[in-house]
């Protein structure tokens, strides 16, 4: 076997249905042969594969997956997932900057929306919801878009608990755009805000609604949201309370005093 994994990855590529078969259960040839089905011939060339890269031992007349096996299969089938996710999530990736990306732990298993050109915060109106029902709500926000006022403080009014970090230059453009509306909820006892001049390349919004956590990552781009990915799964919501904390870590927290100077 090539020590760089070549050999491996192909077979695991090619042999993948047979490998997977036999890490569920050891097995004779004539049963692969039933139970895949396949030729023979394809299961006699798949097996003398699979032993010379370490996946397959025979044992008590019959095959089975290695440990080394079993290990590889669980790791082509994870880089399968974060494939699948990249590929689905690619319109949205797309307007993401050069330099910004998403892990494939937020990509795994999510949903993702594509904005409409004509419509493009429709795309968002999932999200919007979301937060208007939670419990408790922490997000990232480098875009303030015309309702956010309006949302944020439906949301604290139906007992949300928000706390939000704002790009420096959005949280100023947005004071002045409304200064009245930005004191009434920067006064409200449920809503927390800090502002931050590192880059937040993208929103993330963690809802916690009725003890599940949903972690939901807008892009933006010329203002507008170009689309969501939205995932419920142990790993992005981790991801997404992470990232939240070191960009709060980095922010400073502002009142409704600091909104009126």
């Amino acid at each position: 076997m090539s020590e760089d994994g070549a050999e491996l990855r192909e077979v695991l590529a090619n042999r993948h249905r047979l490998l997977t078969r036999l890490a569920a259960e050891p097995a004779t040839k004539p049963t692969l042969v039933e139970d895949l089905p396949v030729a023979r011939s394809t299961v006699d060339r798949g097996v003398r594969e699979l032993e010379a890269v370490g996946c397959v031992e025979r044992t008590g007349g019959r095959l089975r997956a290695s440990a080394a096996g079993r290990t590889a299969l669980a790791a082509f089938d994870r880089y399968a997932d974060a494939a699948g996710g990249v590929a689905a999530a690619a319109p949205v990736l797309a307007h993401l900057s050069p330099d910004a990306s998403l892990p494939p732990a937020m990509l795994i298993d999510a949903e993702v929306r594509v904005a409409d050109d004509h419509a493009p915060e429709r795309v968002s109106a999932p999200v919007v919801r979301a937060v208007r029902e939670a419990d408790r709500v922490a997000a990232t926000t480098p875009v303030v878009y015309g309702r956010y006022f309006d949302h944020a403080m439906a949301a604290v009014e139906n007992g949300v608990e928000f706390e939000s970090v704002a790009a420096r230059p959005v949280a100023n453009s947005a004071r002045d755009l409304d200064p009245e509306a930005a004191v009434e909820l920067l006064e409200h006892d449920r809503y927390t805000a800090y502002v931050t001049d590192c880059d937040l390349p993208y929103a993330i919004t963690v809802v916690e609604c009725d003890g599940a956590t949903t972690a939901a990552v807008t892009v933006y781009e010329g203002g507008a949201p170009r689309g969501v990915v939205v995932n419920d799964t142990e790993a992005a919501t981790a991801w997404a309370r992470e990232r939240y904390r070191a960009a709060r870590a980095e922010a400073e927290h502002v009142s409704a005093d600091d909104a009126t100077r």
